[in-house]
Parts: C-alpha cells; structure tokens; sequence
C-alpha cells in the first residue's frame, strides 16, 4: 500500500532541497573542512547536507553517528546517502519537506477516523473509528494487488471492550500494540492482549520496528522514550520532550533519528518534529512540520512507514477527521 502511495504521491512532485548552497563539494562551499567532531573516514571531504551539488555520477563515502554511509550524486544533482549496515538513509544535513497530502478516501465514513499505523510490510492500514457502541474500535484494511486500499473491517476480536480502542502500532515481530483506558496493551501473535506493567498510563505508544528495542508514547502530556536491549527484555524509560504539557501521539523513525508527534500552534493541533545524529543523543530543537492544504485545521496522530518515507496522520481539514498521507522520496 504505501508503494502504491508513494507512486501516487510522487506524480504531484515534492520540494526536497532548501537552503541556498553554492558550489560543488559535500556541502556547497565554504571554509569548514573538518569532521566537526565526527571521527570520519572519507573521500567525501565532510558530510553531505541538504544544500549541497554535486555532479550527477559522482560517488563518496563518509562516517555517520554510528556506521559508514555511501553516497551517489542522483540525476538533479544533489547527494543520496545510504547505510547499507543498518537498512536505512543516511540524513544529509536536513529533513526533507513532504509532498502535498492525500486523502485516503477509502476509508473515509462520515465519522471520525484517528490514529492510523502500517504493517512494516505495509500491506495493511490499522485505524480507530467509532464503532456501534459509539466508543472507538480498531479498524484494518488490507491492501489490494492493484494498489487501492479495500473496505475497512472492524476487529471485533480486540475491539470488545466498551472503552475506547486507539493508537495502533505494529512491531516488526508480529506484536501488535494498542491504547485502552489510558494504558498499553501488547498482543503477542496467537496471544491475547496484556497490559505492559512498565508503560502503565503510557498512550500512543510506536514501536521502532529495527530489531524491536526503540518505543515512544505519551504521558503527561509530554513525549516519553522508552528502550531496551532485545524483545524480550522490559523496556527502560530514558528520555522526554516536553512542550508545557500539550504533546502526545508520537512517531520515531525506525533508525531512532526522527520524531514526529502532535502538538499545539495558534490553538490547534499540528505535528511538530525533532532529530537527533545519534540514538543515545537527545532529541534536538523542536520545529513545526509543515502539511500543505492544512493551515487552520487540526492535523494529529502522525505515523511514519517503516522506511521513513510516508507520512500519515489525521485532519479535520474537511469538517470530521479523516486518514491522509503524503511522501518523500529519500530522507
């Protein structure tokens, strides 16, 4: 599914690059040629960033936080870098922008529909509407093989409870997870759902699929990460972003080097988005991430593919909230 919406989101175009490098080295220009405090082989000078030309062919390689990245010059002439040891884009400086969004009409009701979370595979969307006790349920629907998305069906399996059933998120295991009354509950494949004793009174929580060790979810109002060494082992809170109190539904990226969640701007609510060069770092500045189309709506509960390159969230730009999405082609 998210193939498919990548392609469809694609062939509207999407503005990557920003900033106003000049020149042809990794970083268009200037008087810096030190590592600035990496331990760096490589024949790329320093590290790439988002600005920076390059020739179209040309190839390099430099040290990022934790592994090698290679990087290739691509046909509009700026820089692709790649971690083959972990599976994932090596960022070039700065995030790159999204393109316009998309709304997944497929699953649009009339009703409200919140929090949507992808399979890793991404062939199947999981998302909270009412249901017929009027309180939230989880929602699936699978990808068809022509790219659509197929009716959504109710899970009345796990949605038997009369409390509200929201925030689903996928480990790259089989595990499910989802929010009921204010706690985490874990569904084990084959098993049945259990409350997680350390993430009590955690919502929202998104699980980073790589190797199942990164989760982030809300408390407080505030953003928590959690992690541990394996999948089997209780998960450690180590970390918080706190805004005053108005933060919740987060999303990490998968490399641990993203964070996307929802919070407050001029009295709506709106995504906001930090970074980080290294897992054990904290999350740097806060910034608002921009959804084009969306300015005066509320736009919530984003969540990330597993690749990083689709974005979806909700929005109540058409008057109740529907699912939409939007992409970039590299990080």
């Amino acid at each position: 599914m998210v193939r498919a919406l990548s392609i469809m989101l694609l062939v509207s175009g999407c503005n990557l690059y920003f900033g106003n490098g000049e020149g042809n080295g990794p970083n268009g220009g200037g008087d810096d040629d030190g590592c600035q405090g990496y331990e760096c082989y490589n024949t790329c000078g320093v590290q790439p960033t988002a600005d920076a030309t390059c020739t179209p062919g040309d190839s390099c390689d430099y040290e990022d936080w934790e592994h090698g990245c290679s990087c290739t010059c691509d046909e509009d002439g700026h820089w692709a870098c790649f971690n083959e040891t972990i599976g994932s884009h090596c960022p070039t400086g700065a995030y790159s922008d999204f393109s316009q969004p998309i709304r997944i009409d497929a699953t649009s009701s009339g009703l409200d529909e919140r929090a949507p979370a992808l399979s890793p595979d991404s062939g199947e969307l999981v998302f909270a509407r009412p249901g017929p006790g009027g309180d939230l349920d989880l929602w699936r629907a699978q990808a068809l093989p022509d790219g659509s998305v197929a009716k959504p069906v109710r899970d009345a399996q796990l949605s038997r409870s009369p409390g509200d059933d929201s925030d689903p998120s996928f480990g790259s295991d089989g595990t499910f997870y989802f929010s009921r009354s204010g706690d985490t509950l874990e569904v084990p494949p084959g098993g049945a759902p259990a409350r997680v004793p350390e993430l009590v009174g955690v919502t929202g929580a998104d699980i980073a699929r790589l190797g199942d060790v990164g989760l982030v979810g809300a408390m407080g109002g505030a953003v928590i990460e959690f992690t541990r060494p394996d999948a089997a082992t209780s998960w450690t809170r180590v970390g918080m972003v706190d805004q005053m109190g108005i933060d919740s539904a987060p999303c990490m990226r998968n490399d641990g080097h993203e964070l996307i969640f929802e919070g407050e701007r001029d009295g709506k609510r709106a995504l906001f988005v930090a970074t980080r060069w290294e897992r054990d770092q904290p999350w740097q500045v806060v910034a608002p991430l921009f959804v084009p189309g969306m300015e005066g709506a509320n736009v919530v509960d984003p969540e990330l593919s597993a690749d990083g390159l689709v974005l979806m969230f909700a929005s109540d730009v058409g008057g109740d909230f529907d699912l939409y999405a939007m992409t970039r082609y590299r990080l």
